[in-house]
């Protein structure tokens, strides 16, 4: 909300500029001529037009409020379908947040978000062969709106894949065997997630991992950003990580309680975090970094 207040005071400031061009030019000619066809003041709007000054402002205040979380809702569109083994949800822009379901069906909630009335919708969501979940914009830059689709998932969905270009995946509670989140510009989070392997691939945004969740294998790789992974309760684990360039931190109780391997190498720094009970693990954690942090935390909220 504070970025769009900047640039709506930006857009003031170009507005007032260009009123005052336009008194200069008021002053220098007549007014008769001003508003014909080769009039100063026609030539100055379509010099001004055609840098397209406002509309590129515009747009920039229309990516902040697609940003901001605080825009009041505006349309919310509902349906459910039978539940199977298979779960694919994709998204070109827009949250998708998966929550624990109960019965037999899976229920979308589609939630569209934005400052003043909208005359129609700008999101639909479509559902193919009783599996397939697909977010969809009517306009390429989303025309300032925010979309938040909330897919319950009940216990018998085994295999979920889910995607989106420019959003948040937030995964809470659900149990899957396989879970696949795939991130262009966003956030990931997990949140009490059981699964028997997760993969969470983020190209630039951050990722988050609670220490409720519990997969027996789980990879992360992110190009751009951090991760912030919580060391599992209670539970022995074999976190791997590497970060090309970038650091990582531990919060005290890592350092603690786990056995911790570090190793510089160039702009960069690689190791394992372990904890075993009699030479085993139950869970295997990958974190990849090409650019970024990862900070690894014993959170006992």
């Amino acid at each position: 909300m504070k970025k769009a207040m900047i640039v709506c005071a930006i857009l003031c400031v170009v507005s007032l500029l260009s009123t005052v061009g336009f008194a200069a030019v008021l002053g220098t000619q007549a007014v008769g001529g001003l508003f014909g066809p080769s009039g100063v003041a026609r030539q100055w709007w379509n010099e001004v037009r055609g840098n397209n000054i406002s509309g590129q402002i515009g747009q920039q205040i229309q990516q902040e409020i697609q940003d901001d979380d605080d825009a009041p809702l505006q349309s919310t569109e509902s349906l459910d379908f039978q539940a199977g083994e298979t779960l694919t949800v994709r998204a070109d822009r827009g949250d998708i947040r998966l929550v624990k379901g109960t019965g037999d069906r899976v229920e979308v909630n589609l939630q569209q978000y934005a400052y003043g009335q909208l005359r129609e919708p700008v999101y639909t969501v479509s559902v193919q062969n009783d599996s397939e979940v697909t977010l969809s914009s009517a306009e390429q830059q989303g025309s300032g709106v925010k979309a938040v689709l909330e897919i319950r998932v009940p216990d018998q969905v085994k295999n979920i894949t889910v995607s989106t270009g420019i959003g948040d995946i937030d995964a809470t509670g659900i149990t899957p065997g396989t879970l696949t989140a795939t991130v262009t510009t966003g956030d990931a989070e997990l949140e009490y997630i059981t699964a028997d392997t997760a993969t969470v691939n983020v190209t630039t945004g951050d990722v988050s991992v609670d220490r409720n969740t519990n997969v027996g294998a789980l990879q992360i790789a992110v190009v751009r950003g951090e991760v912030d992974y919580d060391v599992p309760v209670a539970t022995p684990f074999t976190l791997n990580y590497a970060v090309t360039t970038g650091t990582v931190e531990f919060d005290d109780g890592v350092q603690r309680s786990y056995f911790v391997e570090s190793k510089r190498s160039g702009a960069g720094v690689s190791g394992k975090v372990t904890l075993s009970a009699d030479g085993q693990t139950t869970q295997t954690v990958s974190v990849q970094i090409e650019t970024g942090k990862l900070e690894v935390g014993n959170d006992t909220d």
